[in-house]
Order: C-alpha cells, then sequence, then structure tokens
C-alpha cells in the first residue's frame, strides 16, 4: 500500500512540474478532476491500490502538490493575500493531520489504519482542489468556465441515473476503463424502494447521486438565466431540466431536501416573478414526474409523512446510545482520523457523528468553521458586488455549499467522494469569488455583465 501510495504521488510531482513549467490553466487541470471524478468515482481504482487509488484522487493529490510548490516560487500565479477560506481550510487540514498522529499514539487495527490513511490522503487532496481553485483561477471568467463544466457534468450524471430506473439495470456495468479494474467493495445492485429502481448513475449509492444532483442544481439555473444569448439560455435551461428530473428518481428524502434548501439558498439573488416562475416551474415539473412514473408521489408521500415508522430512521435514533458512550471515550479529539469503521463498530448514517467521533468536538468546530465560512463568503460577494450577474452566481454557489450540511445530517456524507469532491470545488469557487469582488474588486464589470462564452 505504501509503495504504491508513493509511486502515485511519484507520478503527481511529474505530472505536475510538467504542468508548472507549461503554465496550464488551472480550470483545465480541474476539469480532468471533474469528469474523473464524475465519469470513474470510487468504481475503478488502480490495480491494488484501494480505495485511494482512483483517478480523481491521482488528480486531486496533483492539485495539492501544484498549489504547495506554487506557494514556495515568489513570482507564480497563484494569490497570497488574506482568504478567511484559505485559513479554515489549512486549519482544517492541519487538524487532520494532529488527528491522524493522534491515532498512531495507540494500538489500531488494519481496518484502523488504513482508513485513517484514506481519511487524511482524501482530505489533502480535496482540501487541494479547493486551494487550488480559490488562490489559482485567473478571473470570473475561468471560474464560471469550470462551473459550466460542472453543471455539463451534472447533467450527463443525471442521463445515466434516469436510463437506470428506466431500464432497471446498472449501465456502469457495460463498460469498462483500461488500466483500470473494478471495486467491488463500492459496486452494487441497483435497489428498490416500493416496487421503484433507484437511479443512482456512477455514484456509489442513490442517496449520494440525489444529492449530488441537488448541488449541482442552482448552478445549472444560474446559467439558464444568465447567459448572454438565448441559445446558451436554452441548452442551460434543458440541462437544469434534466438535473432536476433525476433528484426523485432517486427515491431519497435526502435528495428532495437537499434540492429544496438548494433552491431556496440559490434563489436569493433571484427577483420575486423569477421566483414565482420557479416555484410553478417546480409544482409542474414535480406533477409531470408523477404522470410518467406512476406510483412516485406516493411513495414520496410515503416516506415524508410515514418516517416516524420508517426503519431506517428509527433505526438511526436507536444508534444514539451507542455514539453517546463511545463519544464520551474521546470527547474532544476523538479517537483519530478515519479510525471509526462500521465494519468493526457499527452503521452511523450521520456525518456529524461520525466527525465527532473520529476527530472529536474540536474537530466539529473545524469542519463546521470551514462551511460557514465558505456561506458567509457569498454572502458578503452577495451584498457587496457590483452588478447582478455576480449576485446570481454567489447565490447558487452557496445553494450548493448549503447541501453540504444538511447531508451531513442524513447520512455519511464524506465517504462519497463525488460529494465531497463537489463541495470542496464549491468552497473553493467562492473563496475565488470573494476575492475577486471583495478584495481586490476584480469582478465582472457591470457594462460587461455576463459575457459568458458558449464554449464548456
Amino acid at each position: 500500500m505504501v509503495i504504491l501510495v508513493l509511486a502515485c504521488l511519484a507520478i503527481v510531482a511529474v505530472v505536475g512540474l510538467f504542468v508548472l513549467r507549461s503554465q496550464s490553466d488551472v480550470t483545465a487541470v480541474l476539469t480532468v478532476f471533474l469528469v474523473a471524478l464524475i465519469a470513474l468515482n470510487a468504481r475503478w481504482i488502480f490495480p491494488g491500490a484501494g480505495a485511494i487509488g482512483t483517478p480523481a484522487m491521482v488528480v486531486a493529490l496533483l492539485a495539492a502538490w501544484w498549489w504547495c510548490v506554487a506557494r514556495t516560487i515568489p513570482h507564480s500565479d497563484i494569490d497570497r493575500g488574506p482568504s478567511p477560506i484559505r485559513f479554515t481550510l489549512l486549519a482544517y487540514m492541519w487538524y487532520l493531520a494532529l488527528s491522524w498522529g493522534i491515532a498512531r499514539l495507540g494500538p489500531l487495527t488494519e481496518i484502523e489504519v488504513n482508513g485513517s490513511n484514506t481519511a487524511l490522503l482524501l482530505a489533502f487532496g480535496m482540501t487541494g482542489v479547493a486551494l487550488l481553485i480559490m488562490d489559482g483561477t485567473s478571473d470570473q471568467s475561468r471560474l464560471e468556465t469550470l462551473l459550466r463544466r460542472v453543471v455539463i457534468g451534472g447533467a450527463a450524471f443525471s442521463v445515466v441515473g434516469i436510463l437506470q430506473f428506466a431500464l432497471g439495470f446498472d449501465l456502469v456495468d457495460l463498460v469498462s476503463f483500461p488500466g483500470l479494474v473494478r471495486n467491488d467493495e463500492a459496486v452494487q445492485s441497483i435497489a428498490l424502494r416500493s416496487g421503484l429502481s433507484r437511479a443512482e448513475g456512477t455514484a456509489l449509492h442513490s442517496i449520494e447521486y440525489g444529492v449530488v444532483l441537488a448541488m449541482v442544481l442552482p448552478l445549472g439555473i444560474y446559467f439558464g438565466i444568465r447567459s448572454s444569448d438565448r441559445r446558451t439560455r436554452r441548452l442551460f435551461g434543458i440541462m437544469s431540466a434534466v438535473i432536476a428530473a433525476g433528484i426523485p428518481l432517486s427515491i431519497s428524502r435526502s435528495g428532495l431536501l437537499a434540492a429544496t434548501a438548494a433552491l431556496l439558498v440559490g434563489s436569493l439573488a433571484w427577483t420575486w416573478r423569477q421566483r414565482l416562475l420557479g416555484l410553478i416551474a417546480a409544482a409542474g415539473g414535480m406533477i409531470a414526474m408523477g404522470i410518467v412514473v406512476p406510483g412516485l408521489i406516493g411513495t414520496f408521500r410515503a416516506l415524508i409523512f410515514g418516517a416516524a415508522e420508517d426503519t431506517s430512521i428509527t433505526a438511526r435514533l436507536d444508534r444514539i446510545p451507542l455514539v453517546e458512550e463511545r463519544f464520551s471515550q474521546a470527547p474532544w479529539l476523538g479517537s483519530g482520523v478515519g479510525t471509526f469503521s462500521p465494519v468493526e463498530d457499527f452503521i452511523l448514517d450521520n456525518q456529524y457523528f461520525g466527525t465527532l467521533l473520529d476527530t472529536g468536538l474540536i474537530g466539529l468546530v473545524v469542519v463546521s468553521a470551514l462551511i460557514v465560512t465558505a456561506i458567509l463568503c457569498c454572502l458578503r460577494v452577495l451584498r457587496s458586488a457590483p452588478d447582478a450577474g455576480t449576485r446570481y452566481l454567489a447565490s447558487a454557489i452557496m445553494g450548493g455549499i448549503i447541501v453540504l450540511p444538511i447531508s451531513m445530517a442524513t447520512f455519511d456524507s464524506f465517504f462519497y467522494r463525488i460529494l465531497m469532491g463537489l463541495a470542496f470545488l464549491l468552497i473553493g469557487a467562492a473563496g475565488a469569488l470573494w476575492r475577486m469582488v471583495v478584495r481586490t474588486g476584480l469582478g465582472e464589470p457591470a457594462d460587461h455583465e455576463m459575457a459568458l462564452s458558449t464554449k464548456a
């Protein structure tokens, strides 16, 4: 495992040196991360590398390495000015490194050692992605280019899930990738709920599928409203509809709750007329989905109003005494990042509990501070931006970020790579926009408001 990790880091170093020497664009490199994250996820890994050995993780480690090296080069393009999100990202990373070291002070099982190593590398890579976007994105136009690609990836992700739902089997089983092997522990058969197939796209679970689409939806609507030409607005409007259609097909309360929150927050910059039209479109879309998929609305009605008797809810409540007992053993620092394992311990289905048990109260405060700081930066842009387009963008990014703390209450969200990768991408985008608008005043000028290119 150590040799494989070192080999991956060596590849990252070589490729990263080439990237730095050729002055490649941050957006282009992170597009590779985005494609690998959505298309390959954790289902395909390099042979013998384990769960951490995914192509997306190699690119994420490249991003982290790139940022670290660029910070040491005096005249690199990496931003060095003050940034609240950078501070909380580095605090998050340093605390997890400390937690990893604390875990080594006591005896660990093999599962705990592997889990701790994986959690630390994953956090390092994702933090690197956020930092590189925040400090390396040259201007708002390049930031929007990356976010447009997020929407395109989300639409493709949704289409795969819709086809899975319609056909009743996993289309992903039909494809393979040279040089990669399937991670059998991460691949599951299509699940059923109330007799309906649950769409999951390339995600590891249908819940992740629905929540990820909810995270992307505000961005799709933003480009559908604010793009400069009618053709582009129509294109992103269609993609937004496709993304929205995939959310209920996850048959997930988490997806529905996340989408509701994302749209409420994402619409903060809208006019009241746009909010009314959005509400009408949402109601019409649900009615249309109910007609096309008989039983769908009834299933959601049962999930929402029958939650008190739902075994998935009662099981979560029954675990609270177990969490309290385990938490009391190390309340401040926890047992060490990544050491809690559902294989050796018990299933949590709650990321807040997982963070408490792994990294203690201090770890939960650090994670919460990171999320809150990103949201506050978006709010500051929303108040300070000189043009409506930038305010719309800030609220769309914030709508995506708000999905993360909601999903943390309903399942183990940090386990799921697409969700975590997109969350840190949006946190980085929030930091970049704050830098461009609030700190340096380099946002898009009002007379060139939202001159969005049609290239993706």
